[in-house]
C-alpha cells in the first residue's frame, strides 16, 4: 500500500467514525505509552495516524481498542 487512507479501512470496520476514533486510540496509545501493535512503519518514517490506519487495514487493530478505554 503506497497511500492509506481510512477508505480502504472499511473493508474491516464499516463506520466512518468509529475508523477514525480507533486511529486516534491507536496513536494516542503510541505517543503517550509507547504501546504500538508489533512491527509497525514507524521506523521507516510513517507518522503514528499511518501506521495506525495501516494496522486497521490489515486487520491487526480492530474495535478492541475501544472497549479496553472505556472499561
Amino acid at each position: 500500500m503506497a497511500r492509506i487512507t481510512i477508505e480502504d479501512c472499511l473493508e474491516k470496520i464499516p463506520n466512518h467514525f468509529k475508523v477514525s476514533l480507533i486511529a486516534a486510540v491507536y496513536c494516542r496509545n503510541y505517543l503517550m505509552k509507547g504501546q504500538f501493535a508489533a512491527d509497525t512503519d514507524t521506523k521507516n518514517g510513517n507518522k503514528p495516524p499511518v501506521c495506525a490506519l495501516r494496522a486497521i487495514a490489515k486487520g491487526e487493530v480492530g474495535v478492541e481498542v475501544l472497549e479496553k478505554i472505556s472499561s
